[in-house]
């Protein structure tokens, strides 16, 4: 009877034993799926971090890339300007050239074969009053008159201290009328042929100007910063600096 009472005793422990261990099996199961989840998501998580990385280096890559294309684009549009206001140059002068030579046509000199008389200082005017005539002409709005009139006194007075202000004159003449094209020619001729003149960055100003005038931004954002690099003391180097924030800020 002792013995029958100390197997039962036994079984219901091993019993009880087995009742307690089936929740923890239950539970370690689930435990043991989620770990292994959580350690696939993690190796999905490093492969996606490295091609990332990847893509992140190739993307630095092409942005180096392309800002090294854009530079070399704009190097070429500074040249292709810089060609397009020689080429604009060259077909002003040709402008001019045939302006002078229709003129010559229609003049009655030509037409009779006779000499016109130039005006010189035996005639009582002198170049300074030949001069303040072509000014007075600008003043007026009488372009055309005042183009005439300065390079009368150009041709007359080619070595005169003014001759180089009376080409410059000209040359505003022609910006007044939106004749850009013959403006910048008359302007080169101040900086070509006047090199000791005090008017010669005054002249590269109108050309970068005529150059806006022209939408050739690029040309001209060239020239202004060429204009504040070499004259730091120019007096209307405010005008400068302000066309440039506007070009630059297009």
């Amino acid at each position: 009877m002792k013995k029958f009472y100390v197997f039962g005793l036994l079984l219901l422990l091993l019993l009880a034993h087995c009742a307690q261990q089936k929740p923890y099996t239950e539970i370690q199961q689930p435990v043991s799926q989620n770990e292994q989840q959580i350690q696939y998501l993690a190796e999905v998580i490093k492969m996606n971090s490295d091609a990332i990385d990847q893509q992140e280096k190739q993307v630095s890559s092409d942005l180096q890339m392309l800002n090294s294309k854009l530079n070399q684009i704009i190097v070429l549009q500074s040249k292709v300007s810089n060609l397009e206001v020689k080429v604009n140059t060259l077909d002003s002068k040709i402008e001019a050239q045939n302006q002078i030579l229709a003129q010559l046509k229609s003049s009655p000199a030509v037409a009779n074969n006779t000499q016109t008389k130039p005006t010189t200082e035996s005639d009582g005017i002198t170049p300074e009053k030949l001069y303040q005539t072509g000014r007075q002409y600008y003043v007026d709005n009488d372009f055309r008159k005042s183009i005439s009139t300065f390079s009368e006194f150009i041709k007359e007075y080619s070595q005169h201290d003014l001759a180089a202000n009376a080409q410059y004159w000209i040359g505003e003449c022609y910006y007044s009328l939106d004749q850009f094209e013959t403006a910048i020619f008359n302007f080169d001729k101040v900086v070509i042929n006047y090199p000791e003149s005090n008017k010669i960055v005054d002249a590269k100003l109108k050309i970068a100007l005529c150059l806006i005038g022209m939408e050739q931004y690029t040309g001209a954002l060239t020239q202004l910063r060429e204009i504040q690099k070499q004259y730091p003391d120019y007096e209307r180097l405010d005008i400068v600096r302000e066309r440039i924030v506007m070009l630059e800020n297009r």
